[in-house]
């Protein structure tokens, strides 16, 4: 259990900095937010896109070369879609594509060490979603 956090300690340290599977640096200014977020100290969902918590996020965030445009479709998920690549719904943490959304936000739960949030499938998700 140990190497699996030690591994996602790696992953996240190293996210979205250059050389990584992602690079952007809007991705690691978010991701630095969602490490300090009482809803992930909390351990409860985080937020959607559209609500109150998730546009506190991102409001320091929007001077970021690198913003992605938000439609207001997407203003019904969550934050957390911002770390997945929706074509292939691949995690953009670690890299690894999977069979759902649902699936790639499991894994972007597991990374940042939110449980019950685990996915299947990756080693390294499932390793933390006990």
């Amino acid at each position: 259990m140990v190497a699996a956090t030690s591994r996602h300690d790696h992953l996240l340290g190293n996210a979205f900095d250059a050389g990584s599977f992602h690079p952007s640096p809007f991705l690691s200014r978010l991701l630095d937010e969602v490490l300090v977020s009482s809803f992930l100290r909390s351990n409860v969902l985080e937020p959607l896109l559209g609500d109150g918590d998730g546009i506190a996020v991102l409001a320091d965030l929007i001077h970021l070369s690198d913003f992605p445009p938000i439609t207001e479709k997407q203003l019904g998920q969550s934050l957390y879609t911002l770390f997945v690549s929706r074509e292939e719904n691949t995690c953009l943490i670690c890299g690894k594509p999977k069979a759902s959304l649902e699936r790639a936000l499991g894994c972007v739960r597991a990374h940042l060490g939110q449980k019950p949030f685990g996915c299947v499938g990756c080693g390294l998700c499932t390793a933390t979603g006990e």
